[in-house]
């Protein structure tokens, strides 16, 4: 370089003036996201100090790139979640590209080489996961690089931004005292004890459990620790009900094909009309037994509301006005009285 002759700014002086890394720079310069509104402008108003002579990204019009990771279930709330990942970017004032990633429950380590794979080109991450330590300190990692939201299951411990969901216990506690309700003048409640890995389905079962020790009304909840195939957990009910015909209610925090195969053996097993039944969640099958009488009340999640939710929260941390705290949902109680007119809301929309 000539004496007298002025050296072009670098990467390394930008992040010196802006007090940042040379990684970040890099990624606002060339528009690679997953960097917040503030320290965005922070760069590039130190890019323009430094005369720095090139065409600099306009912050305000970029889209934002964000990574749904759902880890598969086969449940019919998680192919809700599914679809209304493709509508919730529409639902939003800000353009967002959405990507959809499903993993396997229970591999961890895919999910470490997913977001290892993906972590310098999205902007955020949207998670649907279980709450549990490998999880979790997989999280932690990566919550320093972008921000991370959990959806339908908190995962605690993790360092996550935000959680976007409805308080799963507060829900089991409203099944519980519904379940009460039915058992005023006399009889019993049954509970189907869920797998208590599944984080969710575990606290809606404590809180259910909570309230009739609370009450001092344990002894009339009757708890089923039930096998794990519909088919045969469908029997054990059957059985109990024929040896205990004080039953009045059933409550399961599954949403699964049990409730399937109750309403098909109803007409041979008249004993299974006897039960009151609250379970969680809508789907097709739950909105017909709704109407049909072979379900009575139906709490429900609400995942296209947890997804908007998300990605508004995304947009507004990279815009600089989202604050960084857990959002709780309120979760619906629907009968065959108040079934949404538009259910299913997206099933359109995939």
């Amino acid at each position: 370089m000539s004496e007298g002759r002025a050296r072009k700014p670098r990467f390394i002086d930008i992040a010196r003036h802006a007090g940042v890394g040379i990684a970040t720079v890099d990624r606002v310069m060339n528009a690679r996201g997953g960097v917040s509104a503030k320290t965005t402008r922070r760069v590039l108003e130190s890019a323009r100090f430094l005369g720095v002579n090139r065409l600099l990204p306009e912050q305000s019009q970029r889209t934002l790139r964000l990574e749904v990771i759902l880890h598969r279930a086969p449940t019919p709330f998680y192919q809700r979640l599914n679809r209304a990942c493709h509508l919730a970017p529409k639902m939003v004032q800000e353009p967002v590209q959405v990507y959809i990633t499903h993993i396997p429950v229970g591999k961890p380590a895919r999910l470490r080489a997913h977001l290892n794979a993906i972590t310098s080109y999205r902007d955020g991450i949207i998670l649907y996961a279980n709450d549990v330590p490998e999880n979790a300190e997989i999280i932690k990692k990566f919550v320093r690089q972008l921000p991370v939201v959990t959806i339908s299951t908190d995962i605690r411990d993790s360092g996550r931004h935000a959680y976007m969901g409805i308080d799963n216990r507060r829900a089991g506690e409203t099944a519980a005292r519904l379940s009460e309700a039915f058992c005023r003048k006399g009889g019993k409640a049954l509970i189907i004890e869920p797998d208590h890995a599944v984080a969710a389905q575990r606290l809606r079962a404590e809180g259910f459990a909570d309230f009739f020790d609370k009450s001092g009304k344990s002894d009339q909840l009757v708890h089923l620790r039930a096998d794990s195939v519909p088919e045969y957990r469908l029997q054990q009910i059957i059985a109990l009900l024929e040896a205990e015909p004080g039953l009045r209610v059933l409550y399961s925090a599954v949403n699964d094909e049990l409730q399937q195969l109750m309403a098909e053996a109803a007409g041979q097993r008249p004993v299974l009309n006897s039960l009151a039944k609250i379970v969680h969640d809508l789907s097709d099958e739950n909105v017909s037994h709704l109407r049909s009488g072979q379900i009575d009340i139906v709490i429900d999640s609400n995942p296209l509301k947890q997804l908007v939710l998300a990605v508004d929260f995304l947009v507004g941390w990279h815009q600089g006005s989202t604050s960084l705290k857990a959002n709780l949902i309120d979760f619906d109680i629907f009968t065959a009285g108040n079934i949404p007119a538009d259910y299913p809301e997206i099933q359109s929309e995939e």
